[in-house]
């Protein structure tokens, strides 16, 4: 938790996994403006702020209105997190369409290159701030049928790596979190027999929580990480290691 009045805005706030880390910036006592195509479900506690602004990842004017809200609210955007990912269409190489190619790219990919744009030039003014993207452990350990999903993670991956070098100097830091199995509605919804074939790929032996990401994210945009940048946090139970 921070001193000062520190606005974290958080890109697919209304997924499993966006919920999740708004939540617990939130209990951490940031402030926090979500952007979704939907609200998400969240009562912030007492006294700390939470805003959504309803709209698309892709579209210039979304970013515009969470950074004048941020403006409004007169405190420093020090925090981003760009959860958004698309709607994963089970897909081969051959079989994907034009259209669900550009739909998981587009939000995954240029949504994160239009937030990034959109809330650097005031970290970059501020001196200060943190740019956490969410990448899949998929990329380390391939699923059948999501070529789409996993070239769009790798270059979310690849974009923040190289934001992390072109800003260093300006004490903006950039980092990707790799979720491997995690328990979210989606994942619930998957029958018992998918479900245990998922538990039995992590050494853990278990699906990871909403919570686990939650925090990994929370360290790479506090202060306490504050020499951290250009990495990629894996939380996936060792999946990724098999």
């Amino acid at each position: 938790m921070s001193d000062r009045n520190r606005i974290v805005i958080v890109a697919g706030a209304a997924g499993g996994l966006g919920r999740g880390v708004a939540e617990r910036l939130l209990a951490d006592g940031d402030t926090v403006i979500s952007i979704d195509r939907v609200a998400p479900e969240i009562e912030p506690p007492d006294g700390v702020e939470f805003r959504h602004v309803n709209g698309d990842v892709c579209d210039p004017d979304t970013w515009a209105t969470a950074v004048a809200e941020a403006e409004e609210l007169a405190g420093d955007i020090e925090g981003m997190v760009n959860m958004s990912g698309g709607t994963i269409f089970p897909d081969t190489i051959l079989e994907q369409t034009e259209e669900g190619w550009r739909e998981i790219i587009d939000t995954a990919v240029q949504g994160t290159w239009r937030g990034i744009r959109a809330v650097l030039p005031a970290m970059v003014e501020a001196g200060r701030g943190s740019i956490v993207s969410v990448g899949s452990a998929a990329l380390n350990r391939p699923l059948e049928n999501h070529a789409t999903y996993i070239a769009a993670k790798g270059a979310v991956e690849a974009l923040t790596k190289q934001a992390a070098r072109e800003y260093a100097a300006q004490n903006v830091r950039f980092n990707t979190v790799i979720p491997g199995p995690i328990r979210t509605p989606l994942y619930d919804k998957l029958g018992p027999e998918v479900q245990a074939g998922v538990v039995g790929a992590v050494p853990m032996g278990r699906p990871g929580e909403t919570s686990d990401v939650a925090a990994a994210v929370a360290f790479l945009l506090s202060d306490e990480a504050g020499y951290i940048t250009g990495t990629s946090l894996t939380v996936d139970g060792g999946y990724s290691i098999g």
